[in-house]
């Protein structure tokens, strides 16, 4: 569900900003690596950020480009890799999307060639003339066209119909009559339609659901979705996992959870929090084209 994949990354950047803080005021241990202690999770591409975790810490964090982490700054942020770099080193390390190291490699120093000395003129590559310019091309197509007769091999003007003498000619039949169409069989009627109910209920422990919210590598797994106008649209949900258990399918559309509307993370983050607390919520969903009303109560036990 992209609704909860987003809740959680919204707490991973909370994380994220107390990592970068520690690491900054002088952490021993990143001041002794040599190669950023990171690995690259997972890139969000709506979102244009990164999901990293952090080795010496065991905590994730999620950057954006441009960031300052561990004393390495966030250059670039591609869909399967992300490129740090340390002020001053002269290297760049790319993390790349399923590696446990980052690589290393040297930035040039000289990304553009320096400009020639006062008075010379160089020449990076030959120019070719068309001698033939798209108007030019135009009036040559239009004489040569003018100069040539295009006969139709088919035509009309030297075409005659010739009929043999009567006594060889075939005697009329007459023309066959249509044939019977017969009755179409009566389509089959069609079978009667279910109305699914419009609400349901829903019993989940507190540790159930802080489990379930807690694992982001686990949410990844069981529920594929997408973030779309109206909500959040679920593209998948395995079975028997606690999605499934709490009555979410593929094909839902999520449009509300707790009346809040899902438009992007802060509306997940202000979810997140609320329901760290509750006691019950409510999610509205659109299942084909009627609503359902998923109600939950939270129970202590």
């Amino acid at each position: 569900m992209r609704l909860l994949r987003a809740v959680l990354a919204a707490s991973l950047a909370l994380g994220a900003a107390a990592g970068t803080l520690h690491a900054e005021a002088g952490d021993p241990s990143t001041a002794r690596a040599t190669v950023p202690p990171y690995r690259l999770v997972r890139v969000i591409t709506e979102t244009h950020q990164a999901l990293l975790f952090d080795k010496h810490r065991g905590t994730h964090v999620l950057v954006d480009a441009g960031n300052s982490i561990g004393g390495y700054d966030v250059v670039e942020i591609d869909f399967d890799q992300v490129v740090l770099a340390k002020p001053g080193d002269g290297r760049e390390f790319v993390l790349i999307a399923g590696e446990t190291d980052a690589t290393s490699r040297v930035v040039d120093p000289y990304p553009t060639l320096p400009p020639p000395p006062p008075g010379k003129i160089t020449f990076s590559a030959v120019m070719l003339l068309d001698p033939y310019p798209e108007d030019v091309l135009e009036d040559v197509l239009e004489d040569v066209l003018d100069d040539v007769d295009v006969l139709d091999p088919y035509g009309t003007d030297g075409v005659r119909t010739v009929q043999a003498p009567e006594e060889q000619r075939a005697p009329d039949e007459p023309e066959p009559a249509p044939p019977r169409v017969e009755d179409p069989e009566p389509k089959p009627a069609p079978p009667p339609k279910v109305d699914h109910p419009r609400e349901q209920s829903f019993t989940v422990t507190r540790a159930e659901l802080d489990a379930a919210l807690g694992d982001f590598d686990a949410i990844s797994e069981a529920v594929e979705m997408t973030l779309v106008d109206g909500g959040v649209e679920l593209v998948s949900v395995r079975d028997r996992s606690f999605f499934h258990r709490m009555g979410l399918r593929a094909g839902d559309l999520v449009r509300t959870v707790d009346g809040t509307e899902i438009h992007g993370l802060d509306d997940a983050a202000a979810v997140y929090a609320r329901l760290a607390k509750a006691k019950a919520f409510v999610v509205e969903v659109t299942r084909g084209e009627a609503p359902l009303t998923l109600r939950y109560k939270i129970s202590a036990k």
